[in-house]
């Protein structure tokens, strides 16, 4: 193993007498034909970081040598991937399936060939065996699926002719045979309260007779005159239903235990037997009467796994159903939550095993993974899928998004005018290449377990950003059951995006630049992470929320004391402040700068409140780099993203996090402050708000929530226009 401080090209290597394995940015795996070549190539490297430069000409391969840094052998630490490093430190009697990728020494075949001979040979030497195989000398692959005890590991990754080791992922057993599944194999079922919230579907209607939807339904009908009734011809909806209940079925089966739903289940049918609109109906028009219809009845949460694949979003405008989603959502004070929409790889990259190794990269360049109509939408929250890694059917197979990964089916954003879309992620399958058959395939055992609507069968496979979005409702719905105090749609969207856990790609696998731009990169792909249920229905003894809600005149500020613990101050652990922000504003179709007003936070520490908000009446830099708001610079406890880079939304997110400890002379408490800043609202425009920060310090042994509960106040609020 080479470490470099810059790319070597491969003619490097080769012209050094050198054959190049592995390359990346910042290392290389290079074979020696023998020890004294190797050493041969130290003395050589030493000469030349001895030697002085001199203008008579360079010295042996000058530009190479030059580039290394360190020079160490490739060992078990390399070969080893991090999630079989897991398994071997948990010990285990049964024998690891494990994926064995061999080096490949390019045009000679027969070493090639006899490489995997001694692997095998090894394999069965360690009591283990070879159960698959996978070679193309062609394309310089050598795959083996091997079954080994875990004693064996160790040794395997001794041998130089090995590449990886890499543990199978395999679905457990009650998955595998969960399409067989009956009544009798379900966990207890327990239908939603009495009162529980009503949640809404628009879809293709639901089977009322799937045993994890009966005792949760509420209605299922229709408002179009082509349907008859609101039950499901299709599947789709009954699908999305069970995971808007339930959330995702791969829990409740592996944990044995079915949650109750938050909410009780009303279903309005939009979609025919070919999950269409029937013919003549306008889309527009359908959604938004379901969406009166839902809200007339009481449901503040609305699932809406519907897009229209003919309507992307070009370039900076709105798209004509999310906007008028925008509309009903201000308007009602609802819920609404829409998937970005579904895509193939062969839309955006080449369908072969390059691109499936680059396809987070390629789905990034619109237009064909653009955000369909009407997943721009402003107001709603927008779900992406993330894939999953078990389930590998074939010896090879590379899986097009693992787990928290981004699918190889879902789209990308930015959304209207730049703003951050997708919002939020959640699982909904994927798709793998398959060096077998040379292109992308599309193994059920990557798609998700789903509610059918055959009445002969509980389950069924499929694959799709829509049943990614419900799992998000779900997760609004239990904020909505779980604290009936909460009374927008604002504050219940905001509390479900501070319950985001981010998601990190690699960032070999994105579009190269600066950290500004891989993060924003990383938003398009992923948005502000995956929401979790417990963090977003309450706090807990190590996570307190402080949760704010009301309207917000336009051209206003708002100002709230924001309690530290005071191990904020004391050294060890990690602090972290989440801030989860919605708001209502008033949109308009034509227009570029489609929201109306903006919303920009800040957090600050050891500043004082009156020059806050006198610096934020005069702002007209929202990064605080100039006038005014310079001064306050150095008190700023900078989120992530930052509120210029976030403010072209209407549901914000952003995290602060610091390792040290913070200075006490500064004060116990932050200051968040909230600035509204109208675009072309008129004067007297109010909008709708919640925000909900919440308040962590990993690593130490308090309770949060017994020092902080009842310290957060509203401090003062102050109009910019004086």
């Amino acid at each position: 193993m080479i470490e470099l401080n810059r790319p070597v090209p491969s003619d490097k290597w080769h012209k050094a007498g050198l054959l190049e394995l592995d390359e990346s940015t910042g290392e290389a795996v290079v074979a020696f034909s023998s020890d004294p070549q190797l050493g041969a190539f130290l003395e050589r490297l030493a000469k030349h970081r001895e030697a002085e430069p001199s203008s008579a000409g360079t010295l042996f391969a000058a530009d190479l040598f030059d580039a290394v840094e360190r020079i160490r052998r490739y060992g078990p630490v390399d070969r080893v991937a991090p999630r079989l490093v897991d398994v071997l430190a948990q010990g285990s009697e049964d024998p690891l399936l494990i994926d064995v990728e061999l080096w490949h020494p390019g045009d000679d075949v027969p070493m090639a060939e006899q490489w995997q001979l001694d692997v095998e040979r090894a394999t069965r030497d360690s009591g283990g065996g070879v159960v698959d195989r996978y070679v193309d000398h062609a394309r310089g692959i050598v795959l083996l699926r091997v079954r080994i005890g875990l004693e064996a590991v160790a040794g395997l990754s001794d041998v130089d002719e090995i590449a990886t080791l890499d543990l199978v992922p395999q679905a457990p057993p009650v998955l595998v045979s969960a399409l067989e599944s009956t009544v009798d194999d379900l966990p207890p079922r327990t239908p939603p309260k009495e009162d529980a919230p009503l949640v809404a579907l628009i879809d293709s209607g639901v089977n009322a007779s799937n045993p994890l939807i009966d005792q949760a339904l509420y209605s299922a009908t229709t408002l179009l005159p082509g349907l008859t009734d609101g039950a499901d011809d299709h599947g789709h909806g009954t699908a999305v239903a069970g995971v808007l209940l339930h959330g995702p079925t791969e829990d409740f089966l592996v944990s044995g235990v079915l949650p109750r739903p938050f909410g009780r289940l009303l279903s309005v049918r939009v979609l025919d037997q070919s999950n269409g609109f029937p013919q003549g109906v306008l889309f527009e028009r359908a959604v938004a009467d379901a969406v009166r219809y839902a809200a007339g009845l009481g449901a503040q949460v609305i699932n809406i796994s519907i897009g229209d694949p003919a309507m992307p979003q070009r370039r900076r405008r709105a798209t004509p159903v999310a906007s008028v989603l925008d509309s009903l959502a201000r308007e009602l004070d609802v819920v609404l939550v829409v998937p970005t929409g579904n895509t193939r790889p062969a839309d955006y990259t080449s369908n072969d095993a390059g691109g499936a190794n680059t396809y987070a990269s390629k789905s990034l360049q619109p237009p064909a993974s653009a955000l369909i109509d009407p997943a721009p939408s402003a107001l709603a929250l927008t779900v992406g899928g993330t894939g999953q890694s078990a389930g590998l059917p074939k010896v090879g197979e590379i899986i097009l998004g693992g787990d928290d990964e981004p699918s190889a089916i879902t789209r990308c954003g930015p959304g209207v005018a730049r703003g951050i879309k997708p919002d939020l992620v959640s699982p909904s399958g994927t798709m793998a290449w398959s060096p077998t058959l040379g292109f992308v395939d599309r193994p059920k055992q990557l798609w998700r377990i789903l509610c059918s609507n055959d009445p002969t069968a509980i389950f069924r496979r499929g694959i799709g950003t829509s049943y990614a979005a419900p799992a998000v409702a779900r997760v609004a719905s239990a904020v909505k059951s779980e604290n009936p105090s909460v009374r927008s749609s604002a504050l219940t969207r905001a509390l479900v995006l501070q319950s985001a856990r981010p998601i990190r790609a690699d960032r070999a696998k994105l579009p190269p630049g600066s950290p500004a731009d891989v993060a924003r990169h990383q938003r398009n792909l992923t948005g502000h992470g995956a929401p979790r249920l417990r963090e977003a229905i309450g706090s807990s003894a190590d996570r307190v929320i402080f949760v704010a809600e009301g309207t917000l005149p336009v051209d206003f500020v708002v100002l709230y004391s924001v309690p530290l613990p005071a191990s904020y101050f004391q050294s060890g652990g990690r602090r972290r402040l989440t801030l989860g922000l919605s708001f209502d504003p008033l949109t308009r179709y034509k227009r570029l700068d489609y929201l109306a007003s903006r919303l920009y936070p800040y957090l600050f520490h050891g500043a004082d409140a009156d020059k806050i908000a006198a610096a934020l009446v005069h702002a007209d830099d929202p990064t605080l780099q100039s006038g005014p708001l310079k001064a306050l610079k150095a008190y700023r406890l900078e989120l992530n993203p930052s509120p210029a880079a976030s403010s072209d939304s209407a549901n914000i997110f952003g995290i602060w996090e610091r390792a040290t400890r913070m200075d006490p002379v500064r004060g116990d408490s932050a200051i968040l402050a909230i600035r509204s800043s109208r675009r072309w609202a008129p004067e007297s425009t109010e909008d709708r708000f919640g925000v909900a920060l919440t308040v962590e310090h990993d690593g130490v042994d308090i309770d949060l929530h017994a020092e902080l509960a009842a310290r957060v106040e509203l401090l003062v609020e102050i109009s910019l226009t004086g």
